[in-house]
């Protein structure tokens, strides 16, 4: 009775982590489906993956690629205005008023005021001009 070759051992968390990075690293890089299959047995054949393991962690390397490429509007908002902000007090603090100027208009295209009706009644154009003044310094 010829002896059963013992499976190897299942990744763990971390190394799966560590194969799906390693994959979405060469999907970046740009290679091929018939590609990165090919690295995955000849330069990874220490991972021992049959075809259907090989595309399954291809398909969630891409899903990886394609989350990492999707922003957070909210966060990446408030931390623009927060930096701005920090810009705009350290500027400030040091009499340099052209840039703050520069800070303000940029703030103001950032939030859409410059684009948006406000409240008060003043069309964009009332604001555009104000923001256009303090470019000029006039």
């Amino acid at each position: 009775m010829a002896a059963r070759e013992k499976p190897t051992p299942r990744a763990d968390s971390r190394q799966m982590q560590e194969r799906l990075a390693e994959v979405a690293d060469l999907i970046v890089a740009g290679l091929t489906q018939h590609e990165l299959h090919k690295y995955i047995r000849d330069k990874r054949a220490e991972w021992d993956l049959e075809r259907r393991q090989r595309s399954t962690i291809i398909q969630r390397a891409r899903k990886a690629v394609v989350d990492a490429g999707k922003t957070h509007y909210p966060e990446e908002l408030g931390k623009a205005v927060r930096r701005l902000n920090v810009l705009y007090r350290r500027s400030f603090a040091i009499n340099d008023y052209k840039t703050c100027a520069a800070i303000v208009r940029q703030m103001a295209d950032l939030l859409g005021l410059a684009t948006q009706t406000s409240k008060s009644g003043e069309d964009a154009s009332d604001v555009r001009r104000y923001l256009d003044g303090l470019r000029t310094g006039s």
